[in-house]
């Protein structure tokens, strides 16, 4: 589906796109988006002051009444203005710059109902506090053309709400408290997801759209130096009439000039030998002189002193042969523009292409590994809230779904810190904090932190440090979260009974160290050595694939080894298994 044609489908109404880009274009779907979300609002609002309407002290719910219903009638006179008048860049720019105001204005309005908690009965807390939170989910789907406008709606209405409950005196209160931090994180985490693949098919469409401009301007010169020919084609062509037995009959000054010929050397009645050198190859000396069958219809275009000729042939009814060179060079000159702007255009339909499938994969991969331990996250705190209301509260067994449920949600974090990373890595946000490491000493401390982390079978770690400390300048954070990860990669992809090799080697004076991580696992086939390196690859590439993840393990690592000036070496083990070295240079090693 082309990006015009999906938002002709936004909404189920017609979006006329035609013609804007980059600021007008979002500005014109924040205001298609704008639609939904105030709709949304009123209903909501309709919702919170049902639930609310005389249970607030002094009145104050006639207050937020008033004040909330404004701002909402505001909101509509904007968009009922903006659908009106004519989006010009100016208009746009205010546009998007009063949206985050606005979004926040209203947003605070709501945060401010989580203080009627305390007045309300059990039934109508858990009811506004839905309301809340579907405003939430509903700005993260109708903003995403104003990331801002979102962020500055969701974190006034969910703060509110998230500290009432955090500071309930009850467990259950907490508990809710720490599920709602939990919804509030990956919401936003999609609101960015949304908000940046939008962005990036903007950025196509605009860079498609001037390519296609490019295009248009190198065709209207085209056009323009095809008149030009036309105009200048009685006079300024190099023309040249012969009779039937080839001898010369009539010529112009720019034939004289053409092929560089003395004016005594042109008269009527000449041959083209008497005026052209015996090696010449154009169409005088061919068909003329060599005696070559004469075409009915003949045209070549052929180089001639750094320009481009093109020589027509013809024969007159009158048994007379007619001879032009025309001077093309600027329609040579701008045909290679136009292949050359094809090709610009197929490059940006092909990484428009790959840029929003790369994003559809994404998508799924992260849409799978957010959705099951969420689910967990969900599933176990709800037996948890039915055991409470039904009195059969079992500790044991509460403390069991408490850790599987901070499990899930670490599980949840390290996806986010690892997209985090990555993303300050692109950015050129992270930098190194750099000190005297041990690696021997760091890669024990690593293989603790794997062990502690509960898993399933029984890992057999073997190590070979060298007994005197390897010290490098390195930052410790990044060396042990690579470590780590190869780790816990060897860990994931090993069968019934891992066994891990860690060593360290080099630090002799003449060539770096490296840390070595061997394992017993399915390894990987040879010829996916790079592409495992990239962000989001993964070998088995599928939903219903065996092994989790979202493929940033080796790719971090990588990164982390580039930011040290070292690299990152992957070979084969044999029967089974994967070796990877992390390689930093010389000039790291401290002793």
């Amino acid at each position: 589906m082309t990006f015009e044609r999906a938002l002709r489908g936004f909404a189920g109404r017609a979006v006329d796109t035609e013609g804007l880009e980059g600021r007008r274009l979002l500005a014109r779907l924040y205001l298609r988006q704008t639609t939904l979300s105030l709709l949304f609002a009123f209903l909501s609002y309709m919702a919170t002051l049902i639930l609310i309407y005389g249970r607030f002290p002094w009145r104050l719910d006639a207050v937020w009444a008033a004040v909330t219903g404004a701002l909402l009638l505001y909101g509509v006179y904007r968009r009922r203005r903006g659908g009106r008048l004519a989006l010009t860049e100016v208009y746009a720019r205010m546009l998007l710059r009063g949206a985050p105001y606005l979004c926040a204005a209203i947003g605070i309005c709501w945060g401010i109902t989580a203080l009627a908690l305390p007045y309300l009965g059990e039934g109508r807390q858990v009811a506004l506090t839905v309301v809340a939170f579907a405003l939430v989910v509903g700005a993260t789907s109708t903003l995403s053309a104003v990331p801002k406008a979102a962020f500055a709606f969701i974190i006034p209405v969910s703060v509110p709400f998230l500290v009432a409950y955090l500071t309930a005196p009850t467990w259950t209160g907490v508990l809710l408290g720490i599920l709602g931090i939990i919804f509030v994180l990956i919401m936003l985490v999609g609101l960015r997801l949304n908000s940046t693949g939008l962005l990036a098919e903007v950025e196509a469409r605009d860079s498609a759209i001037s390519a296609r401009r490019a295009a248009e301007n190198a065709q209207a010169a085209l056009d323009a130096s095809q008149m030009r020919w036309s105009e200048f084609s009685r006079s300024a062509e190099a023309f040249a009439l012969f009779d039937r037995s080839g001898r010369l009959m009539l010529w112009n000054e720019p034939y004289r000039r053409l092929f560089r010929i003395e004016s005594s050397a042109l008269f009527v009645g000449a041959r083209p030998k008497d005026y052209l050198s015996e090696d010449e190859t154009c169409a005088e000396m061919r068909f003329l002189e060599r005696q070559e069958q004469i075409p009915l219809d003949f045209h070549e275009t052929v180089p001639r002193g750094g320009r481009w000729y093109r020589t027509t042939m013809a024969m007159l009814s009158t048994g007379e042969i007619a001879i032009t060179h025309m001077d093309v060079t600027e329609l040579k000159e701008n045909e290679k523009k136009l292949i050359a702007m094809r090709d610009v255009l197929v490059a940006q339909r092909n990484r428009a292409e790959s840029a929003n499938q790369a994003k559809s994969n994404f998508l799924a991969k992260m849409s799978h590994e957010l959705r099951t331990p969420l689910n967990a996250v969900i599933g176990f705190a709800e037996l948890i809230v039915q055991d409470h209301d039904r009195g059969r509260a079992d500790a044991k067994r509460h403390s069991g779904y408490a850790r599987l449920i901070s499990d899930s949600g670490r599980h949840l974090l390290a996806i986010v810190d690892d997209l985090l990373d990555l993303t300050r890595i692109e950015t050129g946000q992270l930098t190194l904090r750099e000190s005297e490491v041990d690696l021997g000493e760091m890669m024990r401390s690593a293989r603790l932190l794997v062990e502690g982390r509960g898993h399933d079978r029984r890992i057999a770690f073997r190590e070979a440090f060298p007994e005197v400390p390897l010290i490098v300048w390195a930052d410790r954070r990044l060396l042990s979260q690579a470590i780590i990860n190869l780790m816990e990669n060897s860990v994931k992809f090993c069968g019934d009974d891992p066994v891990i090799e860690l060593a360290v080697t080099g630090g002799n004076g003449t060539e770096g160290a490296e840390l070595i991580v061997r394992d017993n696992g399915i390894g990987i086939p040879e010829g996916l050595f790079e592409q495992v390196q990239a962000p989001f690859f993964q070998v088995e590439d599928s939903e219903t694939r065996r092994y989790g993840g979202v493929g940033l393990g080796l790719a971090l690592v990588r990164e982390f080894a580039a930011m040290h000036g070292g690299g990152l070496k992957l070979s084969r083990r044999e029967p089974a298994g994967l070796e990877v070295r992390l390689c930093l240079p010389q000039e790291r090693v401290v002793g």
